[in-house]
């Protein structure tokens, strides 16, 4: 078909889509694919990932409802955002897309919830053993009251004898 004999631009735009994008079964799966395993590691990473998927999805031509679409992406939310997802859907309803992103970006903006899951196993290195040293025997990785050589070195301090104070009184 050539576009000189037709002269529309939704003709070209049709072209054009069909080309590129594809309306085959493929192209359908792979949009919907991408759109099902979105994956939260930043806000904003999320939001540009959720943005990219859902037009894909729409110009591939899968016809999904846009509640539908509304709660898988909040159902890809991690657990720190479950009290924004409630106030979200509030009354049974599910906002667009565009209302979900809007309410994430003004609660970042409002509380700061700048959440990394990448970074968050390294949280836990705060309890790192190799940071303590021990004061009885000075190795590194435990503490003075774990200390398994404490016993012993308790052992060779210790003198059977008993020490006693004397006083003038004493003397006399």
């Amino acid at each position: 078909m050539k576009i000189q004999d037709e002269g529309d631009g939704r003709v070209l735009w049709n072209l054009l889509k069909e080309k590129f994008i594809g309306s085959s079964i493929q192209a359908k799966g792979a949009a919907l694919d991408q759109f099902l395993d979105l994956k939260f590691k930043t806000l904003d990473q999320w939001i540009g990932d959720l943005c990219e998927s859902t037009r894909k999805v729409e110009l591939s031509g899968v016809s999904i409802e846009h509640d539908i679409i509304s709660r898988i992406a909040i159902r890809a939310l991690p657990s720190k955002f479950e009290s924004l997802v409630r106030v979200i859907t509030h009354g049974n309803r599910y906002p667009s897309i565009e209302d979900i992103i809007s309410c994430l970006e003004s609660d970042q903006a409002q509380f700061g919830k700048t959440l990394n899951v990448d970074k968050m196993a390294l949280t836990a290195d705060r309890n790192n053993p190799k940071s303590y040293t021990c004061y009885s025997c000075g190795k590194v990785g435990h503490t003075d009251k774990y200390c398994f050589n404490r016993s012993n070195n308790q052992n060779k301090r210790r003198t059977h004898q008993a020490r006693l104070a004397q006083t003038e009184s004493d003397n006399e």
